[in-house]
């Protein structure tokens, strides 16, 4: 710390203040295999969460099952998402809790941040479109081009939080894997305090500080 001229500058460190985002992160433990009209995921990603997924299909051969094997998830009797003609199978993704296994019942929403899903067993120059919901309300709808699907995995966000995500095959054919929940933490603020001290011309000195505080960036998930 140094006076210049009429200012206090204060150097409080030497190097890099981070103080940005963090990414806590949940995958889930499995998915499990079956051929069912809903697929409960139950605390799949405990014990980082404790919420539940429930997952439905709309087939475009008519097969509206979830068809699932131990780690890959796909709509209809070929266990994958794939568009035939002018129509491509849709999964959607509820993220709930209270789901018990056998009840159908009316589970809690619980809104998360970000969503990354594996695409799996890509063929056919795959392409996709993610609608993002929260309570019902259509929010935004993505579309992810094949070089987008191939990379192995997208990156689903939207500025709001979102408890539901539709998910359909736009061409070509694959399956999502074992996906995870990514929640942006802010960083901590940063407190500073800089002593300093008053000296008259006599020689009598004060001591006193400059304190202040450096906030972290917003969250930007776009």
């Amino acid at each position: 710390s140094e006076i210049v001229g009429d200012a206090y500058v204060v150097t409080p460190v030497n190097g890099v203040i981070t103080n940005g985002q963090n990414l806590n992160d949940a995958t889930i433990s499995g998915v499990g295999g079956g051929n069912v009209d809903q697929k409960y995921l139950i605390d799949p990603f405990a014990p980082e969460s404790t919420l539940d997924v429930r997952l439905t299909g709309d087939g475009n051969s008519g097969d509206d099952t979830v068809n699932t094997n131990a780690g890959q998830i796909g709509v209809g009797q070929g266990n994958d998402l794939d568009h035939a003609g002018a129509v491509g199978d849709v999964l959607t993704m509820e993220f709930v809790t209270g789901l018990v296994a056998g009840q159908p019942g009316d589970p809690g929403r619980v809104l998360v941040n970000v969503v990354d899903l594996p695409m799996e067993n890509v063929r056919n120059a795959a392409t996709a479109s993610v609608a993002v919901y929260s309570g019902g309300n259509w929010l935004a709808t993505y579309t992810y081009s094949a070089a987008d699907v191939a990379s192995g995995s997208i990156l689903v966000s939207h500025p709001e939080d979102f408890d539901t995500l539709i998910i359909t095959a736009t061409d070509g054919t694959f399956k999502i894997g074992s996906f995870s929940l990514v929640g942006y933490v802010p960083g901590d603020p940063i407190d500073i305090v800089a002593p300093i001290a008053g000296i008259d011309g006599d020689g009598d000195e004060m001591a006193s500080s400059i304190s202040f505080t450096i906030d972290p960036a917003p969250i930007d998930q776009d």
